[in-house]
């Protein structure tokens, strides 16, 4: 059985975590500053906001599932 996977290499993480946060920047929207003015949340307040949940850590566990499940199989 041929398994294919999808290698997670330095560049590639860095594109994922990049396109993470412009995404979150939109779903949460600016932040209200105290003298009216809006700004871009920082990536500290996106990380509080998500919980720092790691988008990387979640797809290493998912690959160790799936291997796991094609374990069984074979």
């Amino acid at each position: 059985m041929l398994v294919k996977t999808w290698v997670l290499k330095e560049n590639g993480i860095q594109k994922l975590t990049i396109f993470k946060r412009k995404i979150l920047r939109k779903i949460f929207g600016p932040t209200k500053e105290e003298n009216g003015l809006w700004r871009i949340k920082t990536n500290e307040e996106l990380d509080e906001l998500i919980k720092r949940k790691n988008i990387i850590r979640f797809i290493k566990s998912q690959r160790l599932k799936w291997l796991g499940h094609v374990e069984r199989l074979g």
